[in-house]
């Protein structure tokens, strides 16, 4: 079998996905990030499936209707967070329980039919570093699942878990960044763990954001179509 791998550059997991699939099909593979241009070989590929492990890229149709079997995403949030930064989101409405999700990629991100979905525990003192460091794990353990369903059965299953989410876009999460002295304790505090990530923070009391400072906070990944 022929596949596309596209993934995120310099990264463990999505290093380890490539390095298995190299090992299991006819593989040919493109490493970006954000701002990166859509390869040439994406345009003129031909070939089986194609997976994409946290690519940097949105694929128009005429793309994800390139591998004759299926066009494939491994979305790093469970069907309840589709949509830019799922882990902070998940973090701010104090869930119990977070996951990944293994899905068919269709243009609209985050909608395609639902493969396989994957959960674990989150605790209270789990931070968004914290969880972004299981998510990426739990999430190469899916791959390697669903990779080995293709070559052993040669057919995908499926999951009759539906999105539930609300898809948000980048926008929402610098809104869920800004503090006012209206809010409550509680909900600053809810604010504060769910977008602090290493030098993201709040800064003099008023803002969360970037501490360098930029104009925007550092979201999770929820990237490409997925």
């Amino acid at each position: 079998m022929r596949l596309l791998f596209l993934g995120r550059k310099d990264h463990e997991q999505t290093q380890e996905a490539l390095d298995y699939c190299k090992l299991r099909f006819d593989t040919d593979y493109a490493l970006g990030e954000w701002g990166d241009s859509l390869p040439d070989i994406v345009n003129t590929w031909q070939g089986d499936y194609m997976f994409n492990f946290l690519g940097r890229w949105i694929l128009p149709q005429s793309v994800l209707s390139l591998p004759s079997r299926a066009a494939i995403n491994f979305h790093p949030a469970p069907p309840e967070y589709p949509g830019f930064g799922p882990i902070n989101w998940a973090l701010y409405d104090n869930v119990d329980f977070y996951g990944v999700t293994c899905h068919h990629m269709t243009k609209k991100i985050d909608t395609g039919e639902i493969i396989k979905p994957l959960y674990f525990k989150i605790y209270q003192n789990d931070t968004v570093e914290s969880v972004l460091k299981k998510t990426y794990c739990y999430e190469l353990y899916l791959f390697y699942d669903i990779v080995d369903m293709i070559i052993n059965r040669k057919y995908l299953p499926y999951s009759p878990v539906k999105w539930s989410g609300v898809n948000r876009k980048r926008s929402d999460l610098d809104k869920l960044a800004v503090v006012d002295i209206t809010m409550s304790g509680t909900e600053i505090e809810r604010r504060r763990r769910a977008v602090t990530y290493k030098q993201w923070g709040i800064i003099n009391g008023n803002t969360i954001r970037d501490a360098k400072p930029s104009k925007s906070v550092k979201g999770t990944d929820g990237s490409g179509n997925g």
